[in-house]
């Protein structure tokens, strides 16, 4: 079942996958299972997705599409009706966030004006553009959810990580309920589009609209997996791909335990094509990966292998 048709995630289900993935590691581990063929789906570092390619377009039939989408009546009366919001005055001046929508909709423009008219109607009901005056206990949230800005990365985008696997659930939950945990995560997005990316840009002397996220998932285990757990990702799943669509370049998944078999094959329906190709789950030591792709040993958290300092950022 897609996981917008469900409203709530079964506990049954998931403890029957957990199972599963145990069963298999086990037998993995002892040589009486070759993850082949089907079983390969299993493992989510070898996830094969068949999928059409994005549609890639010169930039002058970018800029045709572009300005196809600020025609419609759909477009038109939606900036009409809430002209002093902070998307309204910024598409006024600046294509980018049309050109995400666009690209997101592989440049259909019925598709993504429709997916643009969502967002507005969503920011208005949740008061986005106030999202700066939300106030929370965000010491309290952080003693239970480890999250980070890193810095920036070798080609200047802003790199925020998080540990998944220290996630204390029942603790945050003392903190926020589930609503107001949704709006933390809004808040989120809203500092990396307000003020991480134009600090990038400047500091890279070039537009840089895309974040890179590490999610270590070290101490992945047996009480993530609840079902109010998969209840509140399906939530910020949707607010990232569908209100802020085409912001993460790439996703790092690290020091992945055997469980997170079980939990990847029940979030991957949460994700659209293009969130899935932007994940890349690394095996074993991922230090020569990010050193590799993100980071220099100075840049990289001790936490990771490198010499900075958890929590460290310019």
């Amino acid at each position: 079942m897609s996981w917008w048709r469900r409203d709530k995630f079964d506990q049954e289900e998931l403890d029957e996958e957990l199972s599963k993935s145990r069963e298999q590691d086990q037998l993995h581990q002892s040589g009486e299972l070759m993850l082949e063929g089907d079983a390969i789906e299993d493992d989510p570092t070898e996830v094969k997705f068949q999928e059409l390619p994005d549609v890639l377009l010169e930039e002058s039939d970018q800029k045709k599409r572009i300005k196809e989408f600020k025609s419609t009546p759909e477009y038109l009366a939606i900036m009409s009706k809430y002209p002093d919001s902070r998307y309204a005055r910024f598409c006024q001046v600046d294509s980018d966030f049309i050109f995400k929508f666009l690209v997101d909709a592989n440049w259909k423009v019925k598709r993504a004006v429709r997916n643009f008219v969502a967002m507005m109607e969503w920011r208005e009901s949740v008061s986005a553009d106030e999202a700066f005056s939300w106030r929370f206990d965000v010491d309290s949230i952080r003693r239970h959810y480890t999250q980070c800005f890193l810095g920036f990365d070798k080609f200047g985008a802003p790199v925020y990580m998080e540990r998944i696997g220290g996630l204390d659930v029942k603790g945050v939950l003392g903190v926020v309920n589930s609503e107001e945990f949704l709006r933390y995560h809004i808040l989120h997005w809203e500092f990396i589009h307000r003020v991480l990316f134009p600090i990038a840009s400047a500091r890279a002397g070039r537009k840089i609209t895309q974040v890179i996220s590490i999610v270590d998932v070290s101490g992945l285990g047996r009480s993530h997996l609840q079902a109010a757990v998969f209840d509140i990702l399906k939530n910020l799943a949707k607010v990232d791909q569908e209100m802020f669509p085409e912001s993460g370049a790439k996703l790092y998944v690290v020091n992945v335990p055997w469980i997170f078999k079980a939990v990847w094959k029940l979030i991957r329906p949460l994700l659209s094509a293009k969130g899935k190709r932007a994940i890349e789950v690394v095996r074993g030591d991922c230090k020569k990966v990010l050193l590799e792709k993100v980071f220099d040993l100075e840049s990289l958290p001790e936490v990771l292998g490198g010499s900075a300092p958890w929590g460290q950022s310019e």
